[in-house]
């Protein structure tokens, strides 16, 4: 059986990819996000282990194995051609995170596995990560001070997306098969990736939309311009007090856990309704954007970062990176020649 990793990265139609994989009715086999009401119990409980970030301390690599065996169990005794895996935060975890994850993924994914990793203009990626945080998280800083947050951080989270020639190094390091697709490439043919899958043997019947999940430009002003009229935070206090033990996390704190879903539910239903306030809003006054300039500052930190990543993706990948508007080294002016007199 072949396996598929999609590994995202986060906003580079990662949720259209899994649409698409649940859409699906060749003969794959899908684990992931979503709606996976045809996947096992004990396979969704090695997702969330696994896949959807629980701290490490919970790992439980024998169970993840066990679950995993009987995926691949279930998937062979249907007849699946194809074991595929994705989610779009394995990218993004910080420090040793996401080699750890693929670690993990190398011991129980098949042995024929593809890993596809689907990339995104680094301020294209920043921007819709601006309006994704102002409306899910509430955020109220500006774009500058967003971007400059984030670089305080290092290669923490958010920013270690934008180095792609690492996100390439440590999925290639683990897995003999690696496949980059443009962002770019997506939006301008949604069948890029089939092509991709094809050259692997693996066969996709179900197309990739061309609809955004996220907010326009003109949608996320008026959101923000509401937001703030509004004077309401929400940002939501999602944490629990996780221990050790996996089987007792839930349980002790489930008064805990049953407060927060309410408060979820209340924050969830007001960013809804500022959305549909937004939309409506377009339709009046369309020509407006949310204030995207950096300060000088946070260019000379950022902008020479970005250069060498893609140069280096160009001469290491050969991808058309300056073809899709990619930042690049400006080339350096050539010498004056000298002629002797």
């Amino acid at each position: 059986m072949k396996g598929l990793l999609h590994i995202g990265m986060p906003t580079a139609r990662a949720s259209a990819i899994r649409d698409m994989f649940l859409a699906d009715e060749s003969n794959n086999f899908y684990l992931g996000k979503g709606p996976t009401s045809h996947v096992p119990s004990q396979v969704q409980f090695a997702l969330e282990t696994e896949l959807l970030q629980i701290p490490s301390y919970h790992y439980n690599s024998d169970l993840v194995a066990t679950v995993f065996r009987l995926g691949l169990e279930s998937a062979e005794e249907n007849g699946a051609d194809v074991l595929i895996v994705s989610d779009d935060n394995i990218v993004s975890q910080s420090g040793d995170g996401y080699d750890s994850h693929m670690v993990r993924l190398k011991a129980v994914m098949p042995e024929d596995t593809v890993v596809v990793l689907v990339i995104r203009e680094q301020l294209d990626f920043l921007r819709a990560s601006y309006k994704h945080a102002l409306v899910h998280d509430g955020l109220r800083a500006s774009f500058d001070n967003f971007v400059k947050y984030h670089l305080l951080r290092g290669s923490k989270g958010l920013m270690s997306c934008l180095d792609h020639v690492s996100l390439a190094g440590v999925a290639a390091a683990h897995f003999h098969k690696l496949e980059i697709v443009l962002y770019e490439d997506l939006a301008a043919n949604p069948r890029a990736l089939h092509d991709v899958l094809e050259r692997h043997g693996i066969e996709i019947d179900a197309e990739l939309t061309d609809v955004e999940n996220e907010l326009s430009d003109a949608e996320a002003y008026h959101f923000q311009r509401l937001y703030l009229r509004q004077g309401i935070d929400l940002s939501g206090d999602r944490s629990l007090i996780f221990g050790a033990d996996d089987m007792t996390t839930l349980e002790a704190n489930r008064p805990i856990f049953d407060d927060l879903l309410q408060a979820e539910e209340v924050r969830v239903g007001s960013i809804m309704a500022l959305v549909g306030a937004a939309k409506e809003a377009v339709k009046h006054e369309p020509d407006v954007s949310l204030d995207y300039s950096l300060s000088e500052q946070t260019e000379a930190l950022l902008f020479p970062f970005l250069r060498q990543v893609n140069k280096r993706m160009v001469d290491i990948m050969g991808l058309p990176l300056e073809a899709r508007g990619y930042m690049l080294p400006e080339a350096e002016e050539a010498a004056p020649a000298e002629f002797d007199s």
